[in-house]
Order: structure tokens, then sequence, then C-alpha cells
């Protein structure tokens, strides 16, 4: 046995994913050869190369194998492009190649190595290079005498060795230099593992393969091909023969392996075997893979393979037959004469061939394939032999299992693959040796220069001292709002981090130069160019791009903040400066009311720390990233010795103004609300005091909202615990669809028997502002738990009863956008407690395209249907919610760890237990369905019943402000503005920069939105493109547009957190929401189509309650946890 003293091993590999399945005797070879050397060479170390797009699919077809015989060695899958660079850093054993075509590897290896290695490729068929262009390379390459060509048999080295002096002669008539091949020929056979490759017996594989037990099975496997196997024609005639002549008919041959079967080749074979009338002992199986490729072995009485082409060179199709024992019956042919001893352990059939040099030199130039085909044509088996041996061993039991066995010990003794991977590493060893003696010298140039041949061709060639510089669109790239591309074939030399990375580094202009020295990667210039052929990069003039002046306003005079709480300490120190001024305009804001104990100030100051911290945190993140320092103490000694927060006002303008910009509006909306709630004391107790012992007359406390990040919402806490809901909008509509005196839901509940809808108390209020009056308004709160709601059977009946009827209430109503936070469940009854989205269109002309063939329209369920359009399936299915982290990183332990982008938190309003049980472990729908859908018919039949009222409660709502919600998607709306608040890419730019930037994509936006409506009826399509101007506006602002729309009217505006109002676009709306609910009521009057309508509804949500509803569907694992901790404290408790 060898001693390899270097044991590492490179190859070049393969894969193909999705090849036709049938028989590849090259794949096959390699594969085989490739798995031999895992499993039992001695090298230590092996280096697979494949291309970039087949690394994912190799690797996940031959994982199990490297871990269960490859553990002892260390296998890398690398890349084909990093070749040059292991070339020259890689001292190889041998580098071995599955082709025999070696010229370039060698030539590449005399470009990178530092030492000459072995370089060798394996010969498979050697006809397909007939005008000898491939084998003149090999003649004229850096082919040395320690590289090798690997010939399986003694014919196919003739053959190579008659090649490559034809090829010499060649050369030496065209130039007059004798020029021979300086490397080696050596005879290195093929082989295969000594375990079969199906572990049945023959009855179980006949079985398995539907094969008759009464008939011996003659295999014939191979690709179906007369122009590189073999022409099975004369097989069909020895058969004939057999049959006429020998009268033995006893037998089936399955023809196995890839063609097509309405191909002439096989078509032309089924039309001879029925004029021959041996149809009915023939099988074809043209679609094969490995695994019924050994139960055929394994089924097989007789193995024939009648090789006529020059293509056909060894022959791994006999050696997997003699291994099962088969015996093989095999033309006397190139390699196959040299797998079996005539008679002894197998039988070669003599074969003619004849000289058609007259007719077929030309043709090997002019159609190679046609030459082929013609020279084996012209080789003839002796069908008498053939005839003759076919009919001793179907008619001998006792011979097949002899020839059989004696098969198997010579294919044992020669071709099992312990043995040959032996003498591949003698060879390794003797090549080696060679190697260390032959003249080597680095750097011969290796393949053709295509800037060289080619590089006059583009106007200018970029250079190192051209500046690149991010555009638009390569800044949407590197926030991940728009999706890049590049071919596959080019991931090798391009990936996402590179990419990234490059554009972060272009924020500001570069030099290719510099961008070179810092990234030290050869294909960094070659990724450059591709991105600016993608409108990734723009040369650049070199200008800085970004203004970096910001005005730094900060209070000079000694601020006591003791009262104040800091989520982290060692930050507070740098936030005190910054919040003296915004304090000092919160003090006088909260004078009027009587704050003595100051936890009023001290509510709104710490919401002001909390914006000002986590500001702070996310551009301490980016400093430490910049500085790559992780360690907190750290980081916030360095910056303070760099300047603190000045520093990084400087280095991040944007962050800077956008931080500034959201104290200021938190200030003034602040002011509004305390300014409001001072002149409405008097009709805030009246509304919500009168008649309690307790009046409202002092502020207390203010809370706010986490979800409402516009400072829109507030939750007000009084003297005497008395808590308000203050919304800076026009709450008319709601007071009229949920308030306790609301004139369209107190007429429904008149009309209602078993359930009803749930009602608050609202105060709306106005005043004038700038000339226009403005609308805003307080409610009842109402505390739903965050712990969930119990519930014994019976309260859960009518829970889900009341649930029903709203479920139709919202429907009619066309009220959209319903979640988690706008619909409550509290004393044991779900309310709805911010209608502001009512009569969306989406919902209605939903609900009216289902009204037309209600049996059809929910044939995708719940999907598409007008109650997914309301949301109102969020609160039975989701319990948790996400929102957009702002800060890149977060504190654990005293180090900076990178923070997710998203971060969720549990919200349990909703999640119902029942008896102990919750919806979480058993959906209760199983058995409260029906109670669901019982609520929801009582309301459907109530107001279609009372229409006329209905509709005159519904017109007095005219003039009433509504939220439109555009047809836009709303995630990347929310994700351009997230961007703003917190992409790092932008803090360096100037204003004009990002303005162009937000503007050019939120035009994006709204130009999708308008084309996904293509296929929307043109009366409910809008013209959402309008919007892009107002919505850059906002956005630039660091805040989303609140779009409004009138009730009765076409035009749509804008809602400032003021409650001002803006027009946007007049007869933006092609149809009247009135208009809308109206033909919905009048389509329900129809008896016949309401029913069936409640029908084919009710049908749709049983289907979903029961059967789709997945209660806590997408939770985390984490929240999961914490609802169940939350659950067993609970319990406990």
């Amino acid at each position: 046995m060898s001693v390899l003293s270097n044991g590492l091993f490179g190859c070049l590999a393969t894969h193909r994913p999705g090849e036709q399945l049938g028989y590849n005797g090259l794949n096959s070879a390699n594969d085989s050869f490739l798995k031999a050397i895992i499993r039992y060479s001695q090298f230590t170390e092996l280096h697979l190369f494949l291309m970039p797009v087949e690394m994912d699919a190799f690797r996940n077809e031959w994982q199990s194998y490297f871990d269960t015989f490859g553990s002892d060695k260390i296998i890398r899958l690398i890349s084909v492009h990093q070749l040059p660079e292991h070339f020259s850093r890689c001292q190889y054993a041998v580098f071995h190649s599955g082709d025999p075509y070696i010229s370039d590897l060698a030539a590449l290896r005399d470009y990178h190595a530092e030492r000459c290695f072995p370089v060798v490729g394996r010969a498979h068929t050697m006809s397909d290079d007939l005008r000898l262009s491939r084998i003149r390379d090999l003649v004229m390459s850096p082919v040395k005498s320690c590289d090798a060509i690997l010939c399986s048999s003694d014919a196919q080295r003739q053959v190579l060795k008659r090649l490559l002096s034809t090829a010499s002669a060649s050369i030496s008539n065209s130039l007059g230099i004798a020029l021979p091949y300086r490397g080696r020929l050596e005879r290195q056979l093929l082989g295969l593992d000594g375990e079969s490759g199906c572990q049945d017996g023959k009855e179980a594989a006949r079985a398995s393969l539907n094969l008759p037990d009464d008939k011996k099975i003659i295999l014939c496997l191979g690709r179906l091909s007369p122009f590189d196997k073999m022409d099975l024609h004369p097989m069909l005639l020895a058969l004939n023969d057999l049959i006429e002549e020998w009268r033995v008919d006893d037998f089936l041959l399955v023809i196995a392996g890839s063609g097509d079967a309405g191909g002439a080749y096989v078509q032309s074979l089924l039309r001879r075997a029925s004029e021959l009338n041996i149809e009915d002992h023939i099988r074809l199986e043209l679609s094969l893979d490995e695994d019924r490729k050994y139960q055929l072995y394994k089924a097989a009485d007789l193995f024939v393979s009648l090789a006529d082409s020059v293509q056909e060179s060894f022959g791994i199709t006999p050696l997997e037959a003699m291994r099962d024992e088969v015996p093989v019956v095999l033309s006397d042919w190139n390699g196959y004469r040299e797998l079996v001893e005539n008679g002894k352990s197998g039988y070669l059939i003599p074969t003619t061939g004849v000289d058609n040099d007259d007719i077929n030199r030309s043709l090997t130039i002019l159609h190679a394939p046609q030459a082929r085909l013609l020279e084996s044509q012209s080789v003839s088996v002796d069908l008498d032999s053939l005839v003759s041996v076919l009919a001793s061993l179907l008619r001998d039991d006792g011979l097949r299992r002899r020839m059989g066995q004696a098969g198997r010990q010579h294919f044992d003794e020669r071709f099992t693959w312990p043995g040959l991977v032996d003498a591949y590493q003698e060879m390794v060893l003797a090549l080696g040796k060679e190697a260390a003696s032959v003249p080597f010298r680095k750097g011969r140039p290796a393949g053709l220069s295509l800037d060289h041949v080619f590089g006059h061709y583009p106007s200018e060639q970029l250079d190192a001292s051209h500046k690149l510089v991010a555009t638009d669109r390569g800044l949407r790239v590197v926030m991940q709002s728009e999706h890049g591309f590049y071919f596959s074939e080019l991931e090798g030399w391009l990936n996402q981090e590179l990419i990234y990375r490059l554009l972060e580094q272009c924020i500001e202009p570069k030099s290719i130069e510099v961008l070179e020295e810092v990234n030290e990667d050869l294909s960094t210039r070659f990724a450059l160019a591709w991105m600016l052929k993608y409108q990734l990069l723009q040369v650049s003039d070199g200008k800085p791009v970004a203004s970096s002046f910001v005005k730094i306003i900060q209070w000079d005079e000694p601020f006591d903040g003791s009262r104040l709480t800091f989520p982290e300490q060692r930050r507070a120190r740098f936030l005190r400066p910054f919040l003296a001024p915004g304090m000092a305009v919160l003090s006088k804001a909260v004078s009027p009311f009587n704050d003595s104990s100051g936890s009023l100030l001290k509510s709104l100051g710490d919401e002001l720390v909390s914006i000002l911290d986590n500001s702070l945190l996310q551009a301490v993140g980016w400093f430490a990233k910049e500085k790559n320092i992780s360690a907190y103490s750290d980081v916030l000694e360095q910056l303070e010795q760099s300047g603190g927060v000045e520093y990084l006002a400087r280095s991040y303008p944007c962050w800077y103004r956008s931080r500034r910009a959201l104290v200021f509006r938190y200030l003034r909306t602040v002011r509004f609300l305390l300014r409001r709630v001072e002149q409405d004391t008097d009709l805030i107790q009246r509304a919500f005091g009168e008649g309690s012992e307790n009046p409202i007359d002092a502020l207390a406390d203010i809370n706010f909202f986490s979800h409402h990040h516009e400072y829109s919402v507030f939750l007000l806490t009084f003297n005497y615990g008395q808590k308000l809901v203050y919304k800076a909008r026009d709450m008319r509509l709601d007071c009229a669809l949920t308030g306790t005196s609301g004139s369209v839901v107190s007429s429904v509940n008149q009309w209602l028997s078993n359930v009803s809808i749930g009602t608050h108390q609202f105060l709306c209020c106005q005043e004038v502002l700038k000339g226009k009056t403005v609308h805003y308004g307080y409610v009842e709160y109402l505390d739903g738990s965050d712990q969930g709601i119990d519930l014994s059977e019976n309260e859960a009946a009518q829970y889900y009863r009341q649930s029903g009827a709203l479920m139709a209430y919202v429907l009619l109503l066309g009220v959209a956008d319903l979640h988690q936070h706008n619909m409550i469940s509290h004393n044991g009854m779900m309310y709805l407690i911010d209608p502001k989205t009512a009569f969306h269109r989406r919902c209605h002309q939903r609900l009216l395209n289902e009204l037309k063939q209600p049996e059809i329209a929910f044939l995708r369920g719940l999907d598409g249907s007008s109650l997914e359009a309301t949301g109102f399936f969020h609160v039975w299915q989701g319990f948790h919610m996400a929102s957009f982290n702002h800060s890149p990183v977060r504190l654990v332990n005293g180090e900076l760890l990178d923070a997710e982008r998203q971060t969720f938190k549990p919200v349990l309003k909703h999640l119902v237990s029942i008896d102990g049980v919750s919806c979480l472990e058993v959906n209760p729908m199983d058995r409260f369905f029906g109670d669901v859908l019982s609520g929801f018919t009582e309301v459907v039949t109530s107001i279609v019943e009372h229409a006329d009222e209905f509709r005159e409660q519904l017109s007095g709502l005219a003039g009433y402000q509504v939220r439109y919600q555009p047809f836009i998607n709303l995630g990347e709306a929310r994700k351009l503005l997230c961007d703003m608040h917190s992409a790092y890419p932008l803090q360096s730019l100037g204003r004009e920069r990002i303005e162009r930037f937000v503007r050019r994509s939120s035009r994006r936006v709204t130009i999708t939105g308008e084309v996904s409506q293509r296929w929307v009826e043109p009366e409910w399509q809008e013209a959402v493109t309008v919007l892009g101007d107002s919505l850059a506006d906002h956005i630039l602002a660091l805040d989303l547009p609140l779009y409004v729309s009138q009730v009765g009217e076409r035009s749509v505006s804008v809602c400032h957190s003021s409650g001002v109002i803006d027009p946007v676009a007049e007869n933006f709306f092609n149809t009247d929401v009135l208009d809308n609910t109206v033909e919905v009521l009048q389509a329900l009057s129809d008896e016949e189509l309401r029913q069936r309508f409640v029908s084919a509804y009710s049908n749709m949500l049983q289907l979903w309650l029961t059967q789709q509803l997945v209660p806590g569907e997408g939770m985390p694992e984490e929240i999961r946890q914490a609802v169940d901790k939350l659950k067993t404290n609970k319990g406990l408790s």
C-alpha cells in the first residue's frame, strides 16, 4: 500500500441537476472514482471545485456520503473561480480532472503555482475530437512529464498514442518543428465498490419491476443511440434466430437507458420487432433512476452489450452486471475485451470492421456524428456466435450460475476500488517525484486576455482613478427596498455581501484605487463595473454629495433631571444638555394644571427621554460599528473623547435633523393637547363625569400608546383615576357608528333581539385653526386585559354570538384595517373602538361582486373575500404584532449586539380561555362557530329588513371625515419611513439628495399601486400616483400621511397631527361610498338572493373557522413561550 507524504487532493467536479433520467457512463465513472477517493484513499484533505450554480445541489446530493465515508478527511467545496488562488497557495499531491484535455489546467498551474505538482485527466471516449484541435492543444500545452492522461484500457491507450502522434505530425508538417507530447499515458482501470446496488433477491426485484417469473431476462443497458453506443437492430435479428431456428423462446429482452420513445431510432426498433414477431419478447425502460437500474441487474439472467461505436472505450455496465453475478455477453470491441476472459468469466463475440477512409475521412471534418455512425454501421457482430452463446446460457441454468460466479470472482480480483485506488496512489507518488525534478518557472501567461484583444470596443475604460458614487437605485438596494439581479453563473464573483459593502463604501464618491485597497478581492473591479451597468453606481465628478452642516441646539442653563426615568444611566449624561430646552417647553405647557406632585410633567418628560434615548442608542450603534468596538463602556468612553453628541450630529446629520424634528413635533402635539384639555374641562365633566361623586376636573397623567408613533392618540388619567382617550381627528363618524348616543348604532341595536353592538361614550369637539375648522375628540377608555379573557361556556356562546353580530355590522359598513388594537374584548363583549376606516371601497367592491354569484364567490375561501378586506379575522388568529426596530444594536450584558430588524410583542386582548382552556390549545370554533353564524345572520337580516331607515341614518353622516387607505403597498411605505429613521446609508447625505431619493421611492410605491389595479373594474380603480408628492412630503417629515375623505364626496385630503385638513386631489374617486352601501342593501333586499348570500357566506365562515383557523398562527417561538409563562403565572394566582 502506498504512503502519501502530501495528502492534498484537488479535483474538478461536476453536477448536472435535472439531467434526463437514463444512463450516462461518463458521469457514472467520474462519480464512482470520486466516491472511491473519499472512501478508500489516504488523502487527508480534498478540494472539490465546482461551478457556483452547482455547489448547493452537489452538497445536498453528496453530504450524506461525506458524513458516512469521508469523516476522516477535510472535504471542501470550492467555487471554480477560486482555482487560481488555490493553485498559488496550495501544493497538491495531484490535481485530477475527469476529462483528458488537461492543457488549461496545466497552463493555470504554470501561471499561478509556486511549485510544480502533477495534473492528471481521465480519458473516456476519444472520438469527439476528430479534427484533433484539442489533441493539438495537449501537444502544444505546458504539460510536463509529471502530468498524465489516465487510460482505462490498453485499447484506449493505443488510441491516445495514435491521436497524439498524428497531432504531432500535423504540427511538424505545418511548422517544420518536431513537437512530441511531453506527458504520460498511464493505464488506470475504472472500478466499482464490491457491494451490490440492490439488496433485494431476484424474485423481489422482479416483483418490484413487474417482470415475469417464467422467462429468462436478458438485460441490455445503456444509451439508446446508434451514433455513440451501439445499434440494437442486430440483437433483434439474433433473438429472431433464437426463436425460429433454435426454438428458444422463454426469454424477455429488457432494453433500458435514456432514449426518446417517439424518436426515430426507438420507433425503428419497435417496427423491426413487430416484423420479426418478437415484440412480445421486448420491453423498453426509457426512464431509469439508480434504484431501478440496480433492481434490473438483480432481476436479470443475462447481460448483453454489443458495442460497435468508437465512442465506447471501457464499459462500466458490464462490471455492474458481473458484480451481481449476471453472466455477460460482450462484443469483442475496444476495452470490452479487457473486461472478461472469453469463455471463463464471460463471453466475447467476434466483430469485423472495414477501412472506410475513402468515404469517411473528409466526413470527420464536415459532420463528425455522421462519420461515427458510418464507422459503427460498418462493424458487424458475429450473430451466429452470439445466438449460439445465448442459446447455451438460456438453456443451461447451471452454466449461467457458474459463468456468473466466475464473472464475480474476476471482478473482485481486478475491478474493485480499494485495489485500484491503491494503484492510483502509487502513480501519484511517482508523478510527485517527477514533479520535484522537472524544470519549473512560475508566471507563464494562461488564457486569452479579452481586454487586450477587445479593449478598444467601449468608448472608454474604467481605471483606478475613476470615482464612483452610489445612485438612488443603489441606495434602495442596500436598504433592501429594491431587489437587485445578477446571473447565477456570476455567483463566484458577485454576492450580496460584496455588493452591499461596496454600496455603503460609495455613499460618498470613492476612487476605484481606494476601493480595491479596502477590498482585497480580485473581483472588486469587475463588481464595480457590473454595479455601474445595473445603475447601482455612477461615475462621479468627485464632489461631496452631502452637506454635513447641522445646527446644534443646546441649553446652557443648569438642568435637574433627577425625577426623570432614564433607560440607561451612562447614556443619560449625553442627553441632559438636550433635554433642558424640551423640558422647559413642557413645564410651561403644564403650568395651567395643578401638577403639585409633578407626575404630569414627569410622564411627559419620560416620553421625551425615551425619544432622545432611542435615538442616541441608534447613533451609538453606528459609531460602535465604525470603530469596531462592542464593549459598551469602551464605546461610550471613546464617544466622549470624540465629542459626544456633537460628534454624532456632525457624523450623521440626517439622523440629527430627523430626531430634532421628532422632538419638535412631540412638543408641538403636547402643547395642542394640553391647551385643548384645559379649554374643554367643563365639556369633559358634563360628558363623562356628570352624576359621579368624583368630578373630572384635573389632569393627573398622560400615557402614550406605543403603536401610535405619530403622537395623535393619548391616554389621559384624571385626578380620581378616570381615563379618557384623546384623538386628534374627526370623531363624529366613530360616535355615530359606535357611540352610546350614536344615531346609526342606536337604531341597529333597537332592531336586534338576541345580540347587540357594543357602544361607549364620546365627546366630539372642534375649533378653528388658521381659518379652518378642525375636529378632535375624547372617548371613554375601555381597558382590554393584557392577559386575555376568561369565560364560562355560556359566556363564550354569548361572546361569539355578539362577535358574529359585530362582524356583520363592520362588513355592511365596509370598515377596514381592523386589528388587535382597534377592537377590544371587555367584560365578555367585543367592541369596535376605532371605525375610522369605514365605507372602504375595497370592502364594498368585493361584497358587491360576491352578491352577483354567491355560490361561486368563495371558491378560494377567506382569501380575496370581503371579510378578508376588513381584517376582522386577525382578532381570532393573531396574538402578536411586529414593529420596526430603529436601532441597529441592543445592549446585552455590557455588550452591543446586532439587533433584529423587527421586534415582536404579544397582544392578548382577544386571547379567550373557556373553562380554563386557552384557544391556543383548542380552537373554540369547533364548538361555537354556530353562535358566530347566528349573530352574523341576525344583523344582516335586521339591517336589510330596516333598509330604508338604515339608509336614512347613513345619509346623516354626509360630510363626516373617514380615513382612506390608498391602493398601495403600505408595507413598502412603512419601510421607506423606517429607512428615513434608521438607515445608515442615508445618514451622511445632504437634504437635496435625500429628498430626491424619497420622492423617487414614493413615486415607485404609488405607480406600483396603480399598476396593481389593472385587473380591477374601471369604476373601482384609483389614480394613486397623484398621492406620490404628499406621501413623499410626509415621509420627509418623518410620518406617514393620514389620508381622509368626506362621506358623500369624491375628493381626498390629508389630515395633520393637529387635525388640520389639506386637500390633495379633487374627483379622486369614481364612486360615492353612500351609493355603494345603498347598492349593497338593495341587493340584499331580494330575499332569495339574501338567503343564497348568507348561506354561501356561512359555509365559507364555517370552513374557515373550524378547519383553517389556527389561533396563534405565525407566532414567534419567544412570544409563544412568554404567553405560556403568563398563562402559568395566571393559573397560579
